[in-house]
């Protein structure tokens, strides 16, 4: 669902997909750097890292959004902030505990009661939040701060939509540097798919990641740049694997596999020529997914409603901007159309 559009379209129609789009590939390409160039040195997935760093940010950063009080942070507050299961927290925190990063905190008389980082803890989360700081200047750089702070801004706007549901407003965070609008991207992401289950691939029989081959083929016969389709409606292969952003791993063979399986279906249309491939939407691809798209568009628009057009722009065109920072080779290919906002 990587839909991408000029700047200049955003407070039309279709804002809510493109806006959405905008998100999920910045979280993208900042996962990808973490899980390539951070991660594996610390022996950190990046869902740990993620759980990692906020254990450390409620002991070590006094985190108030997690823990008032600062200090120890409860399996259900980072249940709550993580959008995980108890059984998900429970074990990566296990984990913690045998590396010996992290250490239950008592109260007199009672059982745990939360969860903080040890001295080793601190140390490793302390790496990998330098690091952190690191790629959060390099992912913004060009942009200037009024503009990282409506970035900001937005990016807890869209949590609070999209939390009202279980009573858990979430306290504002002064923006103080680019790592707050790296971490907002993590957060409003795992938010968003979320609600993405619930409200826009519920009852569809389609999972996120085969909506996501789907919506992008769609966009594409609508004269979407991101991927592009040529004049028969055809996409090649790779231009549809680098908009993909909702697979964990997009290899060139399992892409192929799972188009074969679409293909079986009759939801889409392969053919090959002069060493490429190329897919394309179907009629019943069509009539499959065009529901789901205006159900991801209407959760964009209502995630975005009381947001200014001008504040819309502004975050979509920081959200371009990393990408264009991480993914010079896009870039370029943005600049060559005569893309606004590459």
């Amino acid at each position: 669902m990587a839909i991408v559009s000029p700047v200049n379209k955003i407070i039309g129609p279709r804002f809510g997909v493109v806006s959405l789009g905008g998100i999920f590939i910045a979280e993208r390409e900042i996962a990808r750097r973490l899980r390539g160039e951070i991660l594996p040195a610390a022996d950190l997935s990046y869902e740990e890292a993620l759980l990692l760093l906020e254990v450390y940010g409620a002991s070590a950063l006094q985190w108030d959004h997690l823990n008032p009080g600062g200090g120890a942070v409860s399996q259900a507050a980072l249940q709550r902030e993580l959008n995980c299961s108890q059984a998900h927290v429970s074990r990566k925190l296990e984990r913690f505990r045998q590396k010996r990063w992290v250490e239950t905190v008592t109260a007199k008389g009672e059982r745990a009661c939360g969860f903080r980082t040890t001295g080793p803890g601190k140390q490793l989360a302390r790496r990998v939040w330098d690091d952190c700081l690191v790629l959060a200047q390099r992912v913004t750089a060009g942009a200037k701060p009024p503009d990282l702070r409506t970035h900001l801004r937005v990016n807890q706007l869209i949590r609070e939509k999209l939390r009202l549901h279980a009573l858990d407003r979430l306290n504002p965070i002064a923006w103080e540097g680019p790592i707050d609008n790296l971490l907002s991207i993590l957060d409003v992401r795992r938010d968003l798919v979320g609600q993405i289950h619930l409200s826009v691939l519920s009852g569809s029989g389609l999972t996120i990641e085969t909506a996501d081959v789907l919506v992008d083929l769609y966009c594409a016969k609508n004269g979407g740049q991101d991927p592009s389709a040529d004049e028969n409606g055809f996409v090649s292969y790779q231009e549809l694997k680098t908009g993909l952003v909702h697979w964990q791993t997009v290899t060139a063979t399992l892409l192929s596999q799972r188009l074969a399986v679409l293909s079986g279906q009759g939801l889409v249309e392969r053919k090959g020529g002069r060493g490429k491939n190329f897919v394309k939407i179907t009629d019943a691809g069509v009539g499959r997914i065009k529901g789901v798209f205006e159900r991801y568009d209407n959760l964009g628009k209502h995630v975005l409603d009381g947001v200014s057009p001008a504040d819309r722009d502004t975050h979509f065109r920081i959200n371009n901007l990393i990408r264009s920072n991480l993914d010079p080779a896009w870039a370029c290919t943005q600049a060559a159309r005569g893309t606004p906002g590459a």
